[in-house]
């Protein structure tokens, strides 16, 4: 069955409304418009083959919304919001009230860090706004990466001297989950003592081969 999700703010005058959802706090309606739709996150890594302008629409929009459910989860991840579903043949609708912690536990699963992975340190930090932990520390080592592979940033991607178009950049910790959740498409690249792995969409020999060859060097110098 086919659905489509949207998010809709619960009225705070509900009438008829379940013992369940009786009494709690609900998003305002601005608030709750902040938040990310049906597969919406699947734009913070948006198909490298369409426009450039329309790709970089897609990605601003798609952090702005994980960002906002980020700060909502944390404020309040006990907040309800009503989700609102729709038969993508029958049209038929259907509503289901869950919290905005739920709502950041939907998205974790549909892309999920592995389907986001040129954002996968947003992703991280809703992972770890739902869990209630601390956000993941900035890794000043990827930012050294990108100056010593001469990487141009170009939106959601990179690009790097040999004509490699990079959808993730991995370090330390984040190469084993990198390496357990393959992309459609990309090849992972990795430094010869794998502290380091890159995600490259369809890489032909001279791409793969000089990405190599730095990441090599790279680690040497490190």
């Amino acid at each position: 069955m086919g659905l489509r999700l949207w998010v809709v703010v619960v009225a705070a005058a509900c009438a008829g409304c379940s013992a369940q959802a009786d009494g709690r706090e609900r998003l305002s309606d601005a608030d709750a418009a902040k938040l990310p739709t049906d597969g919406q996150l699947w734009g913070l890594c948006p198909v490298p083959d369409v426009p450039v302008r329309s790709r970089e629409r897609v990605w601003r929009e798609a952090r702005q919304k994980t960002q906002a459910l980020i700060r909502e989860v944390r404020r309040r991840p006990e907040a309800l919001v009503t989700l609102t579903y729709e038969d993508a043949h029958s049209g038929e609708p259907f509503e289901e009230t869950t919290t905005v912690r739920e709502l950041a536990e939907i998205h974790l699963k549909n892309p999920g860090i592995a389907g986001a992975p040129c954002e996968h340190r947003l992703m991280a930090a809703l992972e770890a706004a739902a869990e209630g932990r601390r956000p993941p520390p900035v890794d000043d080592e990827v930012q050294e990466l990108v100056a010593a592979l001469r990487l141009e940033k170009d939106g959601t991607v990179y690009y790097s001297p040999h004509g490699c178009m990079l959808q993730g950049i991995f370090v330390n910790r984040e190469v084993a989950r990198a390496e357990s959740d393959p992309v459609r498409h990309d090849v992972l690249v990795a430094s010869p003592r794998r502290r380091v792995v890159v995600l490259v969409h369809e890489p032909d020999r001279r791409c793969h081969d000089g990405i190599a060859r730095d990441l090599a060097r790279f680690e040497r110098r490190a």
